[in-house]
């Protein structure tokens, strides 16, 4: 009996502890599942209007990634670099494309260079003037200079090259060939001039100096021509036209400076205008020739300027 007692007062106490111990053990099971669904809980951040509600404190994460505040600022923030770098090279492409566009002039007003092989025909007047003189043998004896002038009327056919050299620095080269129109004879008592049809040949270098915004050229010329005059001893009482009286030809090449202006009228043709004058000097070359059973040394020495308008065609 005494053991059945004491089996009693231990089943009573195992009954009145086994509550206690689930009791509490359930209370730490609870516990600990609230925690993990806390952890488990994914939260949801929704933007809120600033007038209405507070914006959530930044640096909040949990254990499933989910951005708070702080990451979502972060990727507001890491869009809006974004943004500002593909601005800034939009920028740089159309600043890029700006320059490009400043370096070409506007399509009202196009560049106009003069440039290219060329051909072309001009018309102009040629004021030749000449001074004859003539030393009679033997003696010595000296007849006075004999000098005149007359305005001939000279067309030109001429074929060239240019092109820029430097920016706006042009240099080309043109061959001419000319022919005189008008043919007049001057005459005193013992010399006369015959201003006789020419047909000349010249070659100049052209350096000039561009305006294409104008289509505009200035231009130095500096090259040679071939000048030819023709002069006779008169005897008196005698006409200058007579057949029975001899002509001799004077002159030759003589260097030749001038100045002029270009215009470019459209992609192919092109107006000039140019002014050119013949450096030369006395030709002595005909000596001793004998006219009328006397002897004589002949001096002739030509001169010429030439205003001409001319019209060329670029052919290449």
């Amino acid at each position: 009996m005494h053991c059945s007692d004491k089996y009693g007062d231990c089943m009573k106490k195992f009954m009145v502890t086994l509550p206690l111990i689930v009791f509490v053990f359930g209370c730490r099971t609870a516990e600990s599942v609230g925690v993990e669904n806390v952890k488990s809980t994914t939260i949801d951040v929704v933007p809120l209007p600033k007038d209405n509600h507070p914006e959530p404190e930044a640096g909040i994460f949990d254990d499933g990634g989910t951005l708070t505040k702080a990451d979502n600022t972060e990727k507001v923030e890491t869009r809006s670099v974004a943004l500002e770098k593909s601005s800034s090279v939009a920028d740089n492409i159309v600043g890029h494309s700006a320059e490009k566009v400043e370096k070409f002039q506007e399509l009202s007003h196009p560049y106009r260079y003069i440039s290219g092989v060329y051909c072309g025909a001009g018309v102009g007047v040629s004021l030749a003037s000449c001074a004859v003189s003539a030393v009679q043998n033997p003696g010595n004896i000296n007849i006075p200079t004999f000098k005149d002038s007359a305005n001939q009327l000279a067309i030109s056919i001429c074929s060239g090259f240019g092109t820029n050299v430097y920016r706006r620095i042009y240099l080309g080269i043109e061959l001419e060939i000319l022919k005189k129109m008008s043919k007049k004879i001057k005459d005193n008592e013992n010399l006369a001039i015959k201003f006789r049809p020419l047909l000349g040949f010249s070659m100049d270098i052209r350096m000039g100096y561009q305006f294409p915004e104008q289509g505009l050229m200035l231009f130095l010329t500096a090259g040679f021509c071939r000048i030819c005059e023709q002069m006779a001893i008169v005897a008196n009482g005698v006409s200058p036209n007579d057949n029975n009286n001899r002509w001799y030809t004077f002159g030759s090449f003589y260097p030749t400076v001038g100045c002029g202006a270009e215009y470019k009228l459209d992609h192919d043709w092109s107006a000039r205008i140019d002014f050119r004058i013949a450096i030369t000097s006395k030709d002595d070359s005909r000596k001793d020739i004998g006219i009328d059973a006397l002897r004589y040394n002949l001096v002739g020495k030509p001169n010429n300027t030439t205003l001409k308008f001319s019209l060329t065609r670029n052919i290449y």
